[in-house]
């Protein structure tokens, strides 16, 4: 990281925790040009307020969080960089994302500002999945399944971004001659 930041003057990082934490305790962090930096972002999980501080003091760049799933493509919240932040705050709605905080029971009953819940988001994000999943599969002699029940099993054992749309059942499937099934064969099928 340090070689990077000094060869290619970045004034944007975005990084994850143990990477702040890693340069903030590697023994050349004292020695180091980071001066380049201006601004940070940190997402992935939370990042504890005495390293934003210490790592701020020691660099200049500002470090903002955010907060995201892959669900939600991926960060609908964040910390702005000017004006009030709030360290340690997933931050605020981005443009055209609307949410609110659920009673994590029901799913619907709007909690009060300051009472824990569920977080609810919704925006321009989740019209599309991306790529979508096709299973193919080979069954063991003797057993039969269709495509609706393997998708029924699926939907209960994965997340739904997770669930495959369509299902292939074959005699046998592509496979190398130390028997890695040869994924490339299957692509576009």
């Amino acid at each position: 990281m340090f070689e990077a930041i000094e060869k290619f003057k970045p004034s944007f990082a975005p990084l994850v925790p143990t990477m702040f934490i890693g340069m903030l305790n590697h023994p050349e962090m004292g020695t180091r040009d980071l001066s380049s930096l201006e601004e940070s972002f940190s997402g992935s999980s939370p990042l504890p307020l005495e390293i934003i501080n210490t790592f701020q003091k020691r660099t200049g760049s500002i470090i903002v969080e955010g907060y995201g799933l892959t669900e939600s493509s991926p960060v609908p919240h964040v910390n702005p960089f000017k004006g009030t932040r709030k360290p340690g705050s997933i931050g605020l709605p981005l443009s055209d994302v609307s949410c609110r905080i659920v009673d994590a029971e029901d799913g619907v009953t709007q909690m009060p500002v300051g009472k824990p819940g569920e977080l609810m988001v919704k925006g321009p994000q989740h019209p599309k999945r991306g790529e979508a999943i096709k299973v193919f599969l080979q069954l063991k002699q003797g057993t039969n399944a269709t495509q609706e029940e393997i998708i029924e099993f699926c939907s209960h054992r994965l997340a739904k971004y997770k669930w495959p749309i369509e299902v292939e059942i074959r005699e046998t499937l592509p496979k190398s001659t130390v028997g890695k099934i040869l994924k490339k064969d299957l692509i576009g099928s």
